[in-house]
C-alpha cells in the first residue's frame, strides 16, 4: 500500500508527523529508515493544524511502496477522513491531539508497548465502537490506559503474548459536575456502569473477577442490547468464569431469548445460535418462533443452521405408537 510519512527522528526511534495516501485505513509501518516508530507527534493523524508544535523536530520524508501509487491526488490520512488505524508495534507515546476529530474512526488496532497517551489524544473520536489489542502482557496497563481515553461503549479484542485471546464489552459512561453551594465544592456525579468497568485492572492486572461482579449493576444501568453482548462475549470467552458467574449471563440470555434470535436473524450470525445451543439457550419453542422469523428476513444461513438443529434434535423426542 502506497504511503509518504512525514517523519522526525529522535533519540529513541522514530516520531511520525504525519501521513499521506488513498485509503481510509491508515497502517503506520513498525519500522522507517531502519529504526523503529516510537511516537506520534501532536496532532499527527488530526485535520487541525499543529502550529508551532512541529518546530521543534527536523521534518524528513519517505515514501513506502512507491510503485502502487494510485493516479489521482494523495491525501492527508488524517480527520474525518480516517475509518481505521493501525499502531506500530514499538510505539510508545502518543502526542497530545494525534487524532483530534477523527469523527468517523471506528477500529483502533493498539499493540503491547505504549506507555503514554498524552492529553486530548482522542477527542472527539466518537465514532470509534472497536479496540484491539495485540501482543500484550497479562500484567500491563496499555489496556486500561486506552480505555479510560474513551466514554462510549466499546467493544474490546485482547490478544496477549502467551496466546491467549479475549472480547470484553465496557458500556458507556458520562460525567456530571453538579454544584455543592453549601460546601462550595463541585462534586462529580458518575452515571452508567462504563466507568467502574473501566476500572477493573487492579495493579495493571485485568481482574476478571471484578468484571463480573458488576454485571447486576449494568443490567441495572444499561439497555438490554448492551447486557447481551457483554454477558454473550463472557460466555463464548469464558476465561476465568466461574459458574456462579456463568449463571447470571445464562439466566439473562434465556429471559431474553426471543431478542437473541431476532439478532441472529438481522446480522445472519449462526454462530450466535450455536453458542445458544451449547449454553442449552435454544429450546424447541424458540426455534418454532425462529424459523418463519429467519424465512421472512431471507437469513439462509440462519435458516439452515436451524433445519439442521431440528433434524439433529429431532430423534430425542420419544416415539408412541398407536395400534
Amino acid at each position: 500500500m502506497y504511503l509518504r510519512v512525514k517523519y522526525a527522528e529522535t533519540e529513541n526511534g522514530i516520531c511520525v508527523l504525519r501521513c499521506y495516501g488513498y485509503e481510509q485505513t491508515l497502517v503506520i509501518p513498525d519500522e522507517l529508515m531502519g529504526r523503529p516508530v516510537t511516537e506520534l507527534a501532536p496532532y499527527a493523524c488530526s485535520s487541525s493544524d499543529p502550529g508551532d508544535r512541529w518546530k521543534k523536530y527536523e521534518i524528513q520524508e519517505t515514501v513506502l511502496h512507491e510503485e502502487e501509487k494510485l493516479p489521482g491526488e494523495e491525501q492527508e490520512l488524517a480527520g474525518e477522513l480516517l475509518t481505521e488505524v493501525y499502531l506500530p508495534r514499538h510505539l510508545k507515546r502518543i502526542g497530545a491531539y494525534a487524532f483530534y476529530f477523527c469523527r468517523q474512526l471506528k477500529i483502533l488496532h493498539v499493540q503491547g508497548e505504549l506507555e503514554d497517551i498524552e492529553g486530548g489524544a482522542f477527542m472527539w473520536c466518537k465514532g470509534l465502537n472497536r479496540l484491539t489489542f495485540r501482543n500484550i502482557p497479562w500484567e500491563n496497563k496499555v489496556v486500561y490506559n486506552v480505555l479510560s481515553e474513551f466514554t462510549q461503549e466499546l467493544e474490546a479484542s485482547l490478544f496477549f503474548a502467551d496466546g491467549t485471546t479475549l472480547t470484553l464489552t465496557f458500556p458507556e459512561y458520562y460525567e456530571e459536575s453538579v454544584e455543592n453551594t453549601p460546601a462550595r465544592i463541585i462534586d462529580t456525579h458518575w452515571h452508567g456502569s462504563g466507568y467502574k468497568y473501566r476500572q477493573c485492572f487492579p495493579e495493571r492486572k485485568l481482574d476478571l473477577g471484578g468484571y463480573d461482579k458488576l454485571f447486576p449493576y449494568a443490567v441495572a444501568n444499561e439497555l438490554p442490547d448492551t447486557c447481551l453482548q457483554l454477558a454473550l462475549n463472557r460466555l463464548k470467552y469464558p476465561l476465568s468464569l466461574t459458574e456462579e458467574a456463568a449463571g447470571q449471563y445464562r439466566k439473562f440470555l434465556a429471559d431474553h431469548g426471543k431478542e437473541l434470535v431476532k439478532r441472529a436473524v438481522q446480522k445472519e450470525d449462526p454462530d450466535l445460535l450455536a453458542l445458544m445451543e451449547e449454553q442449552g439457550l435454544l429450546s424447541e419453542e424458540l426455534t418454532a418462533f425462529a424459523t418463519p422469523y429467519a424465512a421472512e428476513h431471507g437469513a439462509a444461513e440462519v435458516g439452515s443452521f436451524l433445519m439442521d438443529y431440528r433434524r439433529r434434535h429431532s430423534g430425542r423426542r420419544k416415539k408412541t405408537f398407536e395400534l
